[in-house]
């Protein structure tokens, strides 16, 4: 050490310095001790749950996203289909949606959007004969449709709820004029 290297008349001006030094520095009290820790427990505790909360809003946050982008499609795949139809018929419940037109005289395309389970199915059919289904949309929590003649409109509702996850449920109503007018 530096003080075992000094003679013993260089340490006496280092000792002094060193009190100096110290001279004018005490302690921390235990009360000043307690609130530091205190303040310090409840920032991390705020901090924390903050944290949790984001990261337990993410699987949700996506799950809505998702939910919002097949909403999209759903709509404008209706909405194509009807502005396209010739003729449309609303089933009695209300829950599905038939759209006709004919591409040539001998040929009719129908195409029904309805409800199996909790999947929007879109069934085409030529001349009565079923040429294919696909699902449009999957967690559907309940879908409507309505046609208005007065105003030849048809209004659709849907609503979406991604593994069935009230709190990433998606709901949209949309209005589209069919070419018919029935």
């Amino acid at each position: 050490m530096l003080s075992e290297r000094l003679q013993p008349a260089q340490r006496l001006p280092l000792r002094r310095a060193i009190q100096r030094l110290g001279a004018g520095v005490r302690g921390f009290t235990l009360v000043e001790l307690i609130l530091v820790v205190g303040i310090s427990v409840l920032l991390t505790t705020v901090l924390s749950a903050v944290v949790i909360r984001l990261f337990n809003d993410v699987p949700r946050d996506r799950a809505n996203l998702t939910a919002s982008a097949e909403m999209r499609w759903v709509v404008e795949s209706i909405s194509s289909d009807v502005r396209s139809a010739a003729a449309l018929q609303v089933g009695a419940s209300g829950t599905s949606l038939t759209l006709t037109h004919q591409p040539d005289a001998s040929t009719t395309v129908a195409v029904t959007y309805q409800v199996s389970g909790t999947d929007l199915n879109r069934v085409e059919a030529t001349n009565a004969t079923v040429t294919g289904t696909r699902v449009v949309a999957g967690d559907v929590e309940g879908i409507s449709f309505q046609y208005t003649t007065s105003t030849a409109r048809v209004t659709g509702s849907i609503t979406l709820e991604p593994e069935h996850d009230p709190r990433a449920r998606v709901s949209k109503t949309w209005v589209v004029m069919p070419r018919v007018t029935q």
